[in-house]
C-alpha cells in the first residue's frame, strides 16, 4: 500500500479574505503588506509513504517528506529607501521502519532516519546610491541515525523493553551585519556531535498496582560526558472509579533553541537551533515530578494532574538589551510548576468538557535582571476553556469559549534599556469559536463533509505580546541603544467554509 499527498499555496496569485486576516496577524508591525505576484509568500509540501508486508510477521514502511516556504518582499519607505527581505525555510526527511515479530511475546523494531532543516533570512536596505545595510541570519541542521528497539513479554504481567540508538547531529548558525564600510560577524558557529544511547525499561502489573521503571545511558562525542536518565511511574487503582499515579524522570537534550534579539522585521523567527558544547551552550538537563488522580464513572471523567519541572543549561543571546556591547550568551536555569484539570461529560450523541490550567514558568540568567528569576515570555498563569459537541443524524455542531490571563512583557527605563524583565502584564485574552458540519454518509464509492466555522465570533482583538526591536539605521547605532516597541494583536473574526470529498 502506498500513499502520496501534496499541497501548494496559491497566495502568489490570489489572496483570499482568510489569507489577508492571517497575514494581518502574522505580519503586523512589519513592512509586509499588500501581497501580490511580486511581493509574495509561497508554501508547498509533499509526503509519500509505502507500506508492505513480505510475510505475516514482517512489516516495512518507507516514508519521505519535503516542505518549502518562501517569502520575498520589497517595499519603499517614505524617503524612498528600498527595503528587501527574503525568508526561506526548507525541510526534508526520510525514514525506513522495519518491524519483525518473532513470536507472540517477542518483537524487534528498527528505524533508519535522516532529516535536514535550512533557514535563510536576509534584510537589505538601500539608503542612497552609495550606502546600504544588510543583515543575514542562517541556521542549518542535519540529523540522521538508527534506532533498534526490542519488546519482550516474559510473563503475563511483566514486559521488558530495551534497545540502542546511534545518531549524528550537524548544526550551524551565523549572524552577519554589514554596510558599505564594514562587516560584523555577530555570532557564528558549527559543530558536529554523535550520540550513542542504550536503554532498559521494565513494566510490571500486580493486582491494583502498575509500575514502569527504566534507565537510559547516553554518551556524546566531543562533549566528553555521559549521562544517566532514570524514570519511574507508579499507578494505584484506589477503587473501580479512581486511579492515582505519581512519576519522576530525569531528561536531557543537546539540541535546543535560544532566542536572539537581533534587529529584523520578523519577530516570529527570532529563535535559532543550537547543539551543546558544554562551554558556551551547555547541555540542558531537567527533572520532572508529577502526581495526579483520575475519576471515571460511566459518562463522567475527571482528570487532575500536578507537576513540577526544573531545567539547567538554558541559553539566551540578547545582542544589546542590557548594554550596547552585550552580544554574549547568558546561561541560566528555570522551573515550571502547574496543574491541569479536565472535567468531561460524554453522551451517545455528543460531549461537553471544561479545562483549567495553572502554570508558573520562570527563568534566571547570569548577569541578567540582577540574577533574579522572572517569568518566561510565554507564561500564562491561568487558562480556562469550555466546549460542547453535539451530533444528530448527519449533522454536527461544536462551540468553544477560551480565556487566558495576559502574558508578561519587559519594561523599558528612561535610557531606553530593559529596566526589568517581564514584570509587566498584558490584558487577558478570550474568544468564542463555532462550527457546523454535514456528513455525507452511506455513499457507495465516496464520502464527504461540508460545513462552516467562525473563529472569534465576537471579533475580540487583544494585545497578546509586546516586544522590542533593536534599531540599526547608522554605524553609530551599534554603540547607542534604540528600540522600537511592537505590540502584536490577536486574530479577529474569521469565517471559513469547507468541502471535503473522499474517494
Amino acid at each position: 500500500m502506498y500513499k502520496f499527498s501534496g499541497r501548494k499555496s496559491y497566495t502568489e496569485w490570489w489572496q483570499s479574505p482568510t489569507f489577508d486576516a492571517l497575514a494581518d496577524k502574522v505580519f503586523q508591525n512589519t513592512q509586509f503588506q499588500n501581497f501580490n505576484a511580486s511581493n509574495r509568500f509561497q508554501y508547498e509540501d509533499y509526503t509519500a509513504k509505502l507500506n508492505f508486508k513480505p510475510t505475516a510477521s514482517t512489516n516495512i514502511a518507507v516514508a519521505g517528506i519535503w516542505i518549502d516556504n518562501h517569502l520575498d518582499f520589497t517595499t519603499f519607505s517614505t524617503n524612498q529607501q528600498q527595503i528587501n527581505q527574503g525568508l526561506s525555510i526548507a525541510n526534508q526527511g526520510f525514514s525506513l521502519n522495519w518491524m519483525q515479530k518473532y513470536s507472540a511475546n517477542f518483537q524487534h523494531k528498527v528505524l533508519f532516519h535522516y532529516s535536514s532543516y535550512q533557514f535563510d533570512y536576509a534584510k537589505k536596505m538601500i539608503l542612497t546610491d552609495s550606502t546600504f545595510e544588510r543583515f543575514q541570519k542562517l541556521n542549518r541542521i542535519t540529523d540522521s541515525g538508527i534506532e533498534s528497539n526490542f519488546e519482550w513479554k516474559t510473563a503475563k504481567n511483566f514486559q521488558t523493553d530495551f534497545g540502542f540508538h546511534i545518531q549524528g547531529h550537524d548544526i550551524s548558525h551565523s549572524f552577519t551585519s554589514k554596510n558599505q564600510d564594514l562587516e560584523i560577524n555577530l555570532n557564528q558557529r558549527q559543530l558536529f556531535v554523535t550520540s550513542n544511547a542504550g536503554y532498559l525499561n521494565f513494566n510490571y502489573s500486580f493486582y491494583s498496582w502498575k509500575s514502569t521503571a527504566g534507565l537510559r545511558y547516553t554518551t556524546y562525542s566531543k562533549l566528553t560526558t555521559a549521562l544517566v536518565e532514570p524514570r519511574i511511574l507508579l499507578q494505584k487503582q484506589l477503587s473501580t472509579k479512581v486511579t492515582a499515579q505519581i512519576s519522576y524522570e530525569k531528561r536531557h537534550q543537546i539540541i535546543s533553541q535560544f532566542k536572539e534579539g537581533i534587529s529584523n522585521d520578523l519577530s516570529l523567527e527570532n529563535y535559532i537551533w543550537i547543539v551543546s558544547d558544554t562551554d558556551q551552550y551547555p547541555i540542558q538537563k531537567g527533572q520532572q515530578y508529577t502526581a495526579g488522580i483520575i475519576y471515571k464513572n460511566h459518562s463522567w471523567l475527571v482528570d487532575v494532574d500536578t507537576y513540577y519541572k526544573t531545567i539547567d543549561g538554558i541559553t539566551s543571546l540578547t545582542f544589546g538589551f542590557l548594554n550596547p556591547a552585550d552580544a554574549i550568551q547568558h546561561q541560566g536555569k528555570g522551573y515550571t510548576k502547574g496543574m491541569d484539570v479536565l472535567v468531561q461529560k460524554s453522551a451517545a450523541n455528543g460531549k461537553a468538557w471544561i479545562t483549567y490550567t495553572y502554570q508558573d514558568s520562570q527563568n534566571k540568567f547570569d548577569d541578567l535582571n540582577g540574577n533574579e528569576y522572572f517569568p518566561i515570555n510565554a507564561n500564562t498563569r491561568h487558562a480556562f476553556s469550555a466546549s460542547i459537541y453535539k451530533k444528530w443524524s448527519n449533522y454536527s455542531i461544536a462551540s468553544g469559549w477560551f480565556w487566558h490571563s495576559g502574558r508578561p512583557y519587559s519594561v523599558l527605563n528612561d535610557r531606553s534599556q530593559i529596566g526589568s524583565f517581564n514584570t509587566g502584564q498584558l490584558p487577558s485574552y478570550h474568544r468564542m469559536d463555532v462550527s457546523a458540519m454535514y456528513h455525507f454518509h452511506n455513499q457507495k464509492s465516496w464520502s464527504g463533509k461540508v460545513g462552516f466555522s467562525i473563529y472569534n465570533v465576537y471579533d475580540n482583538k487583544t494585545i497578546i505580546s509586546r516586544e522590542y526591536e533593536r534599531q540599526y539605521t547608522s554605524l553609530a547605532d551599534i554603540v547607542s541603544t534604540k528600540y522600537k516597541v511592537q505590540d502584536y494583536k490577536s486574530l479577529g473574526m474569521m469565517p471559513n467554509v469547507f468541502l471535503r470529498i473522499n474517494f
